[in-house]
């Protein structure tokens, strides 16, 4: 009997299989890593019990396609709430990637609360996922 794949365990899986057959064979696309819409449901509703039904927002960068979440909690990731909470995000992180089935999750970048004339970004966090 065979298991029914997510489009995503399949081409994990080919990629594991080109691999196999051509050691220097790279996939770019899952080298870049996937955003939070392209990870199998039973890893999104763990994301979601863990990170508390974040808003999501798309994140690319120029070796990664993924996610950020802003917060309003501090302005710099350098200030005492900033390396707290940085903490927290870690740890956030490595329970995730303890109990997945089918990704992990790798933190990309901190971006600082920022300004211009008329307009303000709140710190935030990117982040993407791996086929495990």
């Amino acid at each position: 009997m065979y298991k029914k794949l997510s489009i995503n365990e399949s081409k994990a899986k080919l990629f594991e299989m080109m691999q196999k057959v051509n050691p220097d064979y790279v996939n770019e696309e899952v080298g870049k890593g996937v955003d939070f819409k392209q990870i199998i449901p039973e890893d999104q509703q763990l994301f979601n019990q863990v990170f508390g039904n974040p808003e999501l927002r798309g994140a690319s960068g120029p070796n990664y396609e993924g996610n950020y979440i802003k917060t309003r909690k501090f302005r710099f990731w350098d200030d005492a709430e900033g390396i707290v909470f940085r903490r927290e995000v870690q740890n956030k992180i490595d329970a995730f990637n303890k109990q997945s089935i089918g990704f992990y999750m790798e933190l990309k970048g901190l971006q600082d609360w920022d300004t211009d004339d008329d307009r303000t970004w709140d710190a935030s966090y990117s982040f993407t996922f791996f086929p495990k």
